[in-house]
């Protein structure tokens, strides 16, 4: 009897250690979420107070090319959800020098698709923003529309592998580092649009600049943490506890891998754009 009832302690001990990880984990991930638009809230909700009174082309282009990116950038979402799995499944096999590969290719291809995506977007953005409204809303709009969103289309790289970055961190069971990441842009984006929008009058490109600026900053320490420059959240530098050959270094793979090295991440990529595509249309 009193066997089993260690035992029992045991169980409720083992159950008790797996909730409070689950909580640790989804809790940042949630906050991650909450803060996620909040760059473009912010953008909005200043050019609308501090565009001229009776003035609604500002805030009208502003809405139709922010629109556009939120589609253009949430079906490359696969990129966090694709990724955390498949680097989580190498370490689970004790393959660091996998995970850390998946983690480099995933970086590659956030950047290649993000410079694609940049491109696209800076050639067809007349079009682009008509199918959104701009066609309707005017030529004032559509001006203002383009302003936006021709600064905004070069931080498509930027936004991609902060996605990709929060993916591998995610394989590493680190949500808290994303978060204070994407909460600091989000404060530099802030203050921007307090000078470049509020002060200078800029407009919605102002609040390009100001976003702009921002992801790229966020871009740069998800890279710097990935790299070992700098350190996640908990104080350490990613993967340290480990021999110093498997700290943190992954970095983007600027090679052509093999096709039997990175089909598990183009595989799951592929399934989630389309499912990304589907519901972003229906």
């Amino acid at each position: 009897e009193v066997s089993s009832c260690s035992s029992e302690q045991d169980d409720d001990s083992k159950n008790k250690n797996i909730s409070q990880q689950i909580l640790s984990l989804a809790t940042p991930a949630l906050v991650s979420l909450a803060i996620d638009p909040l760059m473009t809230i912010a953008d909005t909700a200043f050019v609308g107070r501090y565009s001229a009174p009776n003035d609604p082309y500002p805030l009208a282009g502003l809405g139709s090319a922010a629109a556009l990116l939120v589609f253009s950038f949430y079906v490359f979402n696969f990129l966090a959800t694709a990724t955390a799995p498949l680097v989580a499944k190498a370490r689970a096999s004790k393959d660091e020098a996998g995970a850390k590969l998946v983690g480099g290719q995933a970086l590659t291809l956030a950047l290649a698709l993000g410079s694609a995506l940049c491109l696209t977007l800076l050639i067809f953005r007349e079009p682009l923003l008509h199918v959104m409204g701009t066609e309707v809303t005017g030529v004032e709009a559509d001006h203002y529309g383009e302003q936006f969103l021709i600064v905004r289309s070069l931080a498509a790289p930027a936004v991609l592998v902060c996605s990709a970055s929060n993916g591998i961190l995610r394989g590493y069971l680190d949500t808290k580092t994303p978060t204070i990441i994407l909460l600091g842009s989000n404060v530099i984006n802030l203050l921007l649009d307090v000078v470049l929008v509020a002060q200078l009058k800029m407009g919605p490109q102002g609040a390009g600049i100001a976003t702009t600026v921002a992801e790229w900053i966020a871009a740069l320490c998800f890279l710097g943490v990935l790299a070992g420059k700098l350190p996640s959240a908990d104080g350490n530098k990613l993967g340290s506890g480990r021999t110093p050959s498997e700290t943190g270094d992954i970095v983007p793979v600027f090679e052509l891998p093999k096709w039997m090295d990175i089909r598990p991440l183009v595989v799951a990529s592929s399934a989630v754009f389309l499912r990304s595509i589907v519901l972003q249309v229906a």
